[in-house]
């Protein structure tokens, strides 16, 4: 029996988010059983850091969970502003107003609205095998 360190189960959490990203802007290419398997690996893996981190740290498996999971939006956001920047390099003052304006105090802009206006065109259509 093989055994890892929470650090290496986290780092491997990590690694499969980003194999997901790139996958999810087309920089690598998987087939949706392989996604599905990767999502499946990454929700076991933060099941057991939540679970066993929490009872080191004695703050509770869903606390471990919610700060985990802001971690990985945090990181998500990071790659995908990187990945923009990738395929945008030049300035583009239009499309710069248009994101300052859904994020100015009472915009009616959602989230959802507001993440398509900024990486809109990096993503690829994963369902398309």
């Amino acid at each position: 029996m093989a055994y890892a360190t929470l650090e290496q189960i986290d780092a491997r959490l990590t690694q499969i988010d980003d194999l997901l990203f790139k996958a999810r802007t087309g920089q690598i290419s998987i087939s949706k059983a392989e996604r599905m398997k990767l999502e499946n690996e990454a929700d076991s893996i933060l099941e057991t850091l939540s679970n066993e981190l929490g009872r080191l740290t004695g703050k509770g498996a869903d606390s471990v969970r919610e700060a985990r999971q802001k971690v990985r939006s945090l990181n998500f956001i990071a790659a995908a502003t990187a990945r923009q920047l990738e395929l945008h390099p030049e300035p583009n003052p239009k499309r710069d107003a248009m994101i300052a304006e859904a994020f100015a105090p009472g915009s009616s802009k959602s989230n959802e609205e507001v993440a398509q206006l900024i990486f809109g065109d990096i993503f690829v259509d994963e369902d398309a095998d």
